[in-house]
């Protein structure tokens, strides 16, 4: 407490100055040479942490204006060189949801974009990121198909260990709905997690399902559910 009470008594001022504004230069009034100075100054400097590590205090930013602290935030250069397309969209994330009294929220939509453009493990850890972003800072609900889309990415980095902590801990994760062919993946239950172009995923276990014929037909009757799709959804226009 002592020390701190001295460390407070750094740049005593007389009266007269107190007023003076846009004055720098009212150090040349003080004393530099008098004892007591001196010896407030080495034990302010000990309690910073050394007479050797000189230390000045920061310059007060409380009459900076807003404008200029805008447009210094627009202007600091970014600590990600974004080099792959998910380390662009993670640099422009935090440029825009964490930017200067941002009010703008993210959507899941953004998630789902990152996942879809992973390619490296260091990707992957990028999405993570943003997951955490996503469901602790934002508190954005995950959508239906978010835990395919992530385990679909997992998987293209050939990280199965990430689904099966993301299993265990769904709930804190924010993980609240699960695709039951995922989950049946997971558990080992089944060899393949989700259908794209008409061929089972992963590749790698499930070349007998994979064969020619065998994703054509997967395909024809993909194309027969989506007309069908599209079918009902005229007739219900219509009956609007």
């Amino acid at each position: 407490v002592f020390l701190s009470i001295m460390g407070s008594l750094r740049y005593r001022r007389p009266y007269w100055m107190l007023h003076m504004k846009n004055i720098k230069h009212w150090r040349i009034y003080t004393k530099p040479e008098d004892e007591g100075l001196k010896r407030t100054e080495m034990l302010y400097q000990s309690w910073l942490g050394g007479i050797d590590r000189p230390y000045t205090r920061p310059a007060c930013s409380v009459r900076t204006p807003t404008w200029l602290t805008r447009k210094r935030f627009a202007l600091e250069p970014s600590h990600l060189v974004a080099e792959t397309p998910v380390e662009v969209l993670f640099a422009e994330f935090h440029k825009k949801y964490y930017g200067y009294r941002s009010t703008l929220r993210p959507v899941i939509e953004d998630l789902h974009n990152i996942l879809d453009l992973v390619e490296t493990p260091l990707d992957m850890s990028y999405a993570c990121r943003t997951l955490s972003h996503l469901h602790n800072d934002f508190l954005i609900p995950m959508d239906a198909e978010t835990f395919r889309i992530f385990a679909h990415a997992a998987m293209k980095v050939d990280r199965k260990d990430l689904l099966h902590y993301a299993l265990e801990n769904a709930e804190k994760l924010g993980f609240s709905q699960i695709d039951s062919q995922v989950r049946e993946f997971i558990e080992g239950k089944s060899t393949w997690y989700m259908v794209e172009n008409g061929y089972l995923l992963p590749h790698k276990g499930n070349e007998a399902e994979n064969t020619d014929e065998k994703v054509r037909e997967r395909r024809k009757e993909e194309d027969a559910l989506l007309r069908q799709i599209d079918a009902q959804g005229t007739s219900d226009t219509e009956n609007k």
